[in-house]
């Protein structure tokens, strides 16, 4: 002890030689036995209270964000425009409705703080997110405006809300009697009954009560549909995650990528073949482009958000809805409000994109408070896909790869009403 002390003594008075005085006695002084005791205890309590790293929002200030939010013109795109807006952040909003546009960035200019009505904190274009040509517009108009971006926002989507024989036009209705189709299934059960839909008994020559099979045309229509869905669902992810990459790396000190993504992206949902397929591809984009600049390779965070059906007009804008078609009933089971999810997007946005420690609260005795203990040299990186709600959809998800999965299922078809 003796040995560590005088090695302590000797390094304090080397270092503050006007605070700590040269040893002259032979015993210990009895401050420095206290300094022997309280240092290393301080260098072994420090992981345990050190502070988490600083929130996004302390790195890139409220007033000072400058965000791009792509599929504004209505529902959550509209909602976080008005949100960043009235938090006084730059905002670029783009959608394909110039008219709408138009009426969302005025209600984001009446948002705006008193002093930061500057002419180029609400910016508008309107182009579509599959064009090349209007993504590249919007990022030229960004440069000359603010040069530079810290976030954007993928919310543009297109959905669909039949099943794929629907779309084929052929319905699918339960039978509870066996019959026999032809002489080459006379003894295969049938467990549905199909009927051709709307012109499609006459074209496909098949006027059958028992059965009908999908003809020209309602191939065609679910061919045109899938190319649809995936132009703004799969396409429009991919390239404005390339136009807007490198400019959000080279002008950022925290630079991120969210995207609007759906929980049908990662748990088949029935009357959502289509959208499920199309947002599986989009959100494997979205994150294939996250691992591949991740590790410090640009330092953009990417963030996924999957919320199941939300209460706005976007189901009734599906592709299925403009041939006029109307969503199976069951729709409104289980919806989430606007502000909920605009709510969960805004919260998860302002996290660290740094990993973050495990705190555990300690009480305080007598005070009502109570002290973060963290757990040392371990740390959790930040979620970067985002379940609305937590549950049943990720517990759900997990139980697609085990032999329980039948109760996703069935979970799944009970809330579009096919059980």
């Amino acid at each position: 002890m003796p040995s560590y002390l005088d090695t302590l003594h000797r390094s304090l008075h080397q270092h503050l030689p006007a605070l700590i005085p040269p040893s002259s006695s032979a015993h210990t002084a009895p401050w420095l036995a206290t300094l022997a005791i309280l240092i290393p205890s301080i260098l072994l309590l420090t992981p345990l209270v050190s502070p988490a790293p600083p929130k996004r929002t302390k790195v890139i200030k409220p007033t000072s964000e400058r965000v791009l939010i792509i599929g504004a013109s209505s529902g959550c795109g509209e909602d976080l425009a008005k949100r960043y807006a009235s938090l006084g952040a730059s905002v670029c909003i783009v959608a394909r409705s110039k008219n709408n546009l138009e009426q969302v960035a005025a209600k984001c200019r009446t948002l705006l703080p008193a002093g930061s009505n500057a002419s180029n904190k609400v910016l508008l274009y309107a182009g579509d997110i599959c064009n090349p040509d209007d993504m590249i517009a919007v990022r030229e108009l960004i440069v000359k405006e603010w040069q530079g971006l810290d976030t954007l926002h993928i919310i543009s989507g297109l959905s669909s809300t039949q099943t794929l024989l629907e779309v084929s036009n052929v319905s699918q209705n339960p039978i509870n009697s066996a019959s026999s189709v032809g002489e080459a299934s006379q003894h295969a059960k049938r467990h549905h009954h199909f009927e051709a839909m709307v012109s499609e008994k006459t074209a496909s020559g098949n006027n059958s009560e028992e059965y009908a099979l999908p003809g020209k045309e309602g191939l065609h229509a679910l061919a045109e549909e899938m190319r649809r869905l995936a132009d703004v669902n799969m396409t429009g992810v991919a390239v404005s995650i390339a136009t807007f990459l490198p400019l959000l790396s080279s002008t950022s000190p925290s630079p991120l990528i969210h995207h609007l993504s759906s929980v049908a992206g990662l748990v088949p949902a029935p009357t959502r073949a289509l959208y499920a397929a199309t947002k599986a591809g989009g959100l494997a984009c979205f994150r294939s482009a996250a691992v591949e600049n991740g590790g410090g390779r640009s330092g953009v965070r990417f963030l996924a958000t999957c919320p199941g059906t939300i209460d706005n007009d976007f189901r009734r804008k599906s592709a299925s809805s403009a041939r006029g078609i109307a969503p199976a009933e069951g729709f409104d089971r289980a919806l989430l409000s606007v502000d909920d999810v605009t709510n969960a997007i805004i919260y998860h946005c302002s996290l660290s994109p740094e990993p973050a420690p495990i705190s555990i609260p300690l009480p305080i005795p007598f005070t009502g408070r109570s002290l973060s203990l963290q757990v040392p040299f371990f740390k959790l990186p930040q979620n970067d896909t985002v379940f609305l709600p937590s549950f049943p959809y990720r517990p759900g998800y997990w139980l697609l790869d085990t032999p329980l999965r039948g109760i996703t299922e069935r979970m799944a078809r009970r809330k579009y009403g096919l059980e």
